[in-house]
């Protein structure tokens, strides 16, 4: 249920009764995770105002839809920072079947330093660290004009809302002890592109 407090007009706030029947009617811990992602979103664009359909895919730069390969890259940085294994293996996974480099891969924890990635993915990889490790201080406006700078409004509003749901999904995969190792990535048509 949302309810508008001043500064805290939109916050979302969760009523015990709606969490405990999440958890009565799912199958497993995994099912629960998604369910209170689903939901949880279907309350963040209730609270705003807006509809999922306001980031179109078809706005998107090919990178930045769902399975392009800058989605993965940034998932696999999160994933690096916040120590999740789980995600680390399955985002390499998916990046590799999408074509990406192992060179490319391999250095991700350097990508400052190494040159194999283009200033777009260097402003996004920045955001990414900047995002992931916001309890250090925030995320600086200069990293986040770099990226303003690289990429248009929808592309920003899906980079950043990428990179807090990765942050989550990564906290959830650890806390839950999600087994590590056994995700394959599936079958993509050879004609469809990233």
């Amino acid at each position: 249920m949302c309810k508008s407090r001043g500064r805290d007009a939109g916050r979302v706030e969760w009523k015990f009764a709606e969490i405990d029947s999440i958890l009565r009617n799912a199958e497993s811990s995994i099912a629960i995770v998604r369910r209170a992602c689903d939901e949880s979103s279907y309350r963040l664009h209730e609270c705003s105002g807006s509809a999922p359909r306001d980031v179109s895919a078809r706005a998107l730069h090919p990178q930045l839809r769902p399975g392009g390969s800058l989605v993965h890259l940034v998932k696999m940085r999160a994933s690096e920072i916040n120590g999740c294994a789980y995600c680390l293996d399955l985002h390499s996974k998916d990046a590799r079947a999408l074509g990406e480099t192992e060179q490319r891969l391999y250095v991700l924890g350097a990508w400052e330093e190494a040159p194999f990635y283009s200033e777009r993915e260097r402003a996004a990889l920045a955001l990414t660290d900047a995002v992931t490790r916001i309890t250090e201080g925030h995320v600086p406006d200069a990293v986040f004009e770099r990226a303003r700078a690289h990429f248009n409004e929808q592309e920003l509003i899906a980079l950043v809302f990428t990179l807090t749901t990765i942050n989550a999904w990564n906290r959830l995969a650890i806390t839950m002890r999600t087994e590590v190792g056994k995700y394959q990535p599936k079958a993509r048509p050879v004609s469809q592109t990233a």
